[in-house]
């Protein structure tokens, strides 16, 4: 009132058109955040200087009014008014404010110009605008291009690095800042040790020691730090012990305590220290509650949580929107869905802050279909949404695969202008290239005006799922013309398209690409690596790759145990998979498949066992591949009755269940049980296969039963199944076995496909069985012809001349082995 009531005082004596006087009123009204006043007097005036402009900027900044200061920073420069030192530092922390890292570097350009970059508090500015625009790189380059550095200087970088996740940073520079002779205040000594503890590291344990040497601890913001910092680390104790010396606990101290005893499972001391609060005539305010109910949440620790929520309703708060918000987020953490609901619900002020806190929350918890239909009750409701609910929604369908409510939300979103942004840009094109439609994703993607590696990498991922190599390629290399590095997702992306091809000559070429990336450690991308060099069996080089990877997975091991399984290196799987347990990876379902199989190859029973009861363990249920590896492990080892209860088990019984049981009854001359079997799966209505006849008449041969052989056989036809080489050649094994060498050997010539080297070694077996020297020979002359260059077509042969003493016959044959 006193301003205005001079300001009029001037007005009346004719002195608002001096330059000085009217600068004083605008710096008044705006220093009272009376911005509008500002405004009025900076136009009316006739002329303005840096000072008026200077005065205007730095109102709007104080005040939060961030992006008129850069407007008026803009028309201050195009009216040729030169920014001062004063305007630069003001236009930064409006930037900082912001994020807005574009208009940040357009100052930092413009201040260069000017020679004020030097300036030690343009520099520590400049360090905290590109700390809170999230570029720690551009922070880091200009603290270490100060040619001085002050407290503010040091104090700037180390915020810098803790605001954005890098704590070991800070702490490496807090002690390069001691080093160099400078003595950080309290205020710098706080931060660090709120990085101690969000690190979770215990270097805070001699930062404490230091600020107790200078007296620090007794500070009341130095010491709710170091409650926070034990807290975290689970020293309790440490954290009580500094509660109990500090001369002044406030809010922030009591609150503290009480979120670290809820985090560590002290629910009861957490309570108790609620109740001494109020004892002690701190008041039980709604950030004391929000405080509490987000220290839940972190936790999941819904039981006190609701527990809170009855002390909420009864002091009266839970109207209050701040309360209902962390009410609405501790219930979705916890997945209780229909709570959460229930609390929007009741709450007559459903801004958008409150949806977007469900809606989120569903999103990244899993609850996709929730948070759709949310997002369908909101626009019902007539709230739009912001950026914040779009990225969940599009997530959502996403994870869900729907292309309709994608493509609806998408209209929704064109439709309140909200596609002005590469992130939400980025997430259309993630949506719609996991919902596979290309024409939506190349559309997005042909009118995006900035395109970044997300981008491209979702565009390169969508040309490979839908196996189009060409145009995966063709994206990865305009890409880099765009200037655009690859990341690890555009390398997953175009590797799986060479994997899903079988492009192995360009998936080695990007393996060079990769290692000059620096990307062939990472996980993703070493896994589908390795998955490439399986497919081209090039097993040295996947497990050169395996062995050199820093990290592995469960999906790295089942890709590596896998190229062991296609070939036959059943031993080193077994082991593999015993050393995949050692280093602490749960095996998933997968890859116990992946061991069963081994185990069943080597006839491993007991391992084979032991794999059963880890599936029972981890509650797997037995899917149709997984009980089929089974009911096939059971039988190879002769485990009959296991096989046969693992089958009775399966949900769905496929041909490839009944084959495996069958073809394990044969191998173990079980014919009465292989038939009935054979019964049985016609009766499930399962037809068979050229599979299963190959078990009967293995079978058969077993048992020597020439006529019921026969009769199956001949039975082929009547199930639509053609006669293949293996059928000929168990029919030839059954007659062999019997003795009828001369009808093997007519049944031979009769087979209308060529008979290959397989059936006239049978039947030259079945010559050395019964010592045949006739039939034997004309075998064994087809085989030598053939260029079948086996050991044991020589070995057989000359046994046969042996048994019937035709020693030179005999002698022939292994000089021309040996020949």
């Amino acid at each position: 009132m006193q301003g205005r009531l001079i300001h009029f005082i001037i007005l009346e004596n004719g002195y608002d058109t001096d330059l000085v006087v009217g600068n004083a009123i605008i710096s008044l009204y705006a220093s009272c955040g009376l911005l509008k006043d500002a405004c009025s007097v900076f136009i009316l005036m006739v002329n303005q200087d840096i000072v008026s402009w200077c005065s205007l900027i730095l109102g709007c900044v104080e005040y939060g009014y961030n992006t008129k200061a850069l407007e008026l920073l803009e028309r201050m420069q195009q009216e040729c008014i030169e920014p001062n030192r004063v305007t630069f530092l003001y236009a930064l922390r409006a930037c900082a404010n912001m994020a807005n890292l574009d208009r940040g570097k357009l100052v930092h350009i413009n201040l260069t110009k000017q020679g004020l970059e030097s300036d030690i508090f343009i520099g520590s500015t400049l360090v905290a605008m590109y700390g809170k625009c999230k570029c720690i790189k551009e922070s880091r380059k200009v603290f270490d291009c100060l040619r001085t550095r002050s407290m503010v200087s040091w104090s700037a970088m180390i915020v810098a690095y803790i605001e954005n996740g890098n704590n070991e940073e800070a702490l490496t520079l807090f002690h390069g800042m001691k080093e160099q002779g400078l003595e950080p205040d309290k205020g710098v000594y706080a931060c660090v040790l709120k990085a101690c503890g969000t690190s979770k590291s215990y270097d805070g344990a001699f930062v404490h020691i230091d600020a107790v040497k200078k007296g620090f601890d007794l500070d009341l913001s130095v010491g709710n730090c170091l409650i926070n910092m034990y807290s975290g680390l689970g020293s309790l104790d440490d954290a009580n012990k500094v509660f109990d010396t500090m001369p002044v606990q406030d809010v922030v101290s009591w609150l503290s305590m009480i979120e670290g005893n809820i985090k560590n499972n002290w629910r009861q001391k957490a309570f108790f220290l609620f109740d001494e609060m109020l004892k002690y005539g701190i008041k039980a305010e709604a950030t004391i509650f929000v405080g509490i109910l987000d220290a839940c949440s972190q936790v999941l620790r819904v039981c006190d949580g609701m527990l809170m929520h009855s002390e909420v309703v009864k002091r009266g708060f839970e109207i209050n929107s701040s309360i209902v918000k962390s009410l609405v987020f501790l219930y979705a953490s916890c997945g209780h869905i229909c709570d959460a609901w229930c609390m929007l619900e009741a709450t007559s002020n459903r801004d958008v802050t409150l949806w977007n806190v469900l809606i989120t929350r569903c999103s990244e918890s899993g609850h996709n279909k929730d948070a759709v239909k949310l997002f369908q009750i909101m626009q019902h409701d007539g709230i739009c949404g912001n950026r914040i609910t779009f990225l969940s929604v599009l997530k959502s369908c996403s994870m869900l695969e729907q292309l309709e409510q994608g493509r609806l939300t998408h209209a929704i979103m064109t439709m309140n202008g909200f596609l002005s942004e590469t992130s939400i840009e980025n997430a259309l094109l993630h949506m719609y290239s996991q919902c596979g439609s290309i024409h939506d994703t190349c559309k997005v993607f042909n009118i995006m005006p900035k395109r970044d590696v997300v981008s491209w990498s979702s565009i390169i991922f969508v040309h490979a799922k839908h196996s189009d190599f060409v145009k995966a390629s063709e994206s990865f290399e305009l890409m880099q013309k765009d200037g655009v590095e690859p990341n690890e997702f555009t390398f997953v992306s175009i590797l799986y398209a060479c994997c899903s091809l079988a492009e192995i000559k360009q998936g080695l070429l990007l393996h060079h690409y990769i290692i000059h990336a620096a990307c062939e450690s990472n996980l993703h991308v070493g896994s589908v690596l390795c998955d490439l060099y399986c497919m081209c069996g090039s097993v040295d080089d996947a497990c050169q790759l395996f062995d050199m990877m820093s990290e592995r997975n469960v999906v790295l091991w089942s890709t590596i145990l896998s190229l062991g399984v296609k070939h036959r290196y059943d031993k080193e799987v077994l082991s593999m998979f015993q050393m995949m347990q050692m280093e602490g990876i749960e095996p998933n379902e997968v890859t116990y498949t992946l061991v069963l199989i081994s185990s069943a190859n080597m006839c491993n029973l007991d391992f084979g066992k032991y794999l059963h009861m880890e599936l029972s363990k981890r509650g797997y249920d037995l899917d149709t591949f997984t009980g089929n590896t089974l009911v096939d492990m059971y039988a190879k080892c002769g485990s009959l009755c296991s096989a046969f209860s693992v089958l009775a088990t399966l949900h769905e019984r496929t041909l490839v269940s009944w084959n495996a049981l069958i073809s394990g009854l044969a191998d173990h001359g079980m014919l009465t049980s292989v038939l009935y079997c054979f019964v049985k799966m016609q009766e499930k209505g399962i037809k068979a296969d050229s599979g299963t006849f190959v078990s009967i008449l293995s079978a058969c041969s077993h048992e020597g039963l020439i006529e019921e052989g026969f009769i199956i056989f001949e039975s082929m036809d009547h199930y639509d199944v053609c006669m293949s080489h293996e059928h000929y050649i168990c029919l030839i094994d059954i007659l062999g076995r019997a003795g009828f060498l001369y009808e093997v050997e007519a049944c031979i010539y009769e087979i209308l496909m060529q008979p290959d080297w397989l059936i006239w070694m049978t039947l030259l077996g079945s010559c050395a069985k019964y010592n045949n020297v006739d039939v034997g020979y004309r075998a064994f002359h087809v085989l030598v012809k053939s260029a079948c260059k086996k050991d044991a077509v020589y070995v057989l042969m000359s046994n046969i001349f042996s048994a019937n003493k035709m020693w030179e016959d005999a002698k022939n044959v292994r000089e021309m082995y040996e020949g």
